[in-house]
């Protein structure tokens, strides 16, 4: 199998990587890849990747690995890698962390509740950034995240409430809306929670019926 991802901007440009993963007839699918299972094909820098130059790319690094049998590739079904992937007809799969990040959009990207209070979040930093009650604001404006920012502002809500007790009263009043917003708080941290047991049960021991039972036998959070 192979992996493709265009990774890294430097400065107008973009990297695309594309690794092969052996896989032999005894390997364990439930076992997590090693560095020794995994090989560079081909990485390529130019200013943009349409789904024809990535095509190319992958039929260029594939010529020069004739003994190579490539099943399918692993990708974060960006459109230009699935747009390649239908030119040179490999099945495409895409990886579980991209996965969980979709289904995370789906299940709160809509969300109200949490689009109000990330606007009262970017109002509290526009009002406190350069003075006193600056170390309560989160640590950067986190305008991309992969998990639409549940693990920032769940951490920093969870901050928050460790100090309430001892923080003065006038520096309580600008973050009620925080008491106010619990509920939802609380479930994005179930939302978390749910994350971070997917992605280490899945990274450790791959997609398969073991990895199934570990999960099914999880208590309920």
């Amino acid at each position: 199998m192979g992996i493709i991802d265009e990774s890294i901007q430097i400065g107008r440009e973009k990297l695309l990587l594309l690794l092969g993963v052996k896989i032999e007839d005894t390997s364990s699918l439930a076992a997590p890849l090693k560095m020794e299972d995994v090989e560079v094909l081909g990485l390529a820098v130019q200013t943009s990747w349409t789904g024809t130059s990535v095509a190319e790319f992958i039929g260029r690094r594939l010529r020069s690995y004739p003994q190579l049998c490539l099943d399918y590739l692993i990708s974060d079904q960006g459109s230009n890698l699935r747009a390649a992937m239908r030119q040179l007809r490999i099945e495409g799969v895409a990886d579980c962390s991209h996965m969980m990040m979709n289904m995370v959009k789906r299940l709160i990207g809509p969300s109200k509740a949490l689009s109000i209070l990330s606007g009262q979040i970017g109002q509290l930093r526009l009002r406190f950034v350069l003075t006193e009650l600056g170390y309560l604001l989160l640590p950067s404006l986190w305008d991309k995240d992969r998990f639409e920012r549940i693990f920032l502002l769940v951490d920093w809500a969870d901050r928050i409430d460790r100090y309430w007790d001892s923080l003065p009263a006038h520096h309580r009043e600008p973050l009620q809306f925080l008491r106010q917003a619990r509920p939802l708080i609380q479930q994005l941290r179930q939302v978390k929670t749910l994350i971070v047991i997917t992605s280490a049960i899945l990274k450790s021991a791959g997609l398969s019926q073991s990895s199934r039972q570990c999960y099914l036998s999880i208590d309920k959070l």
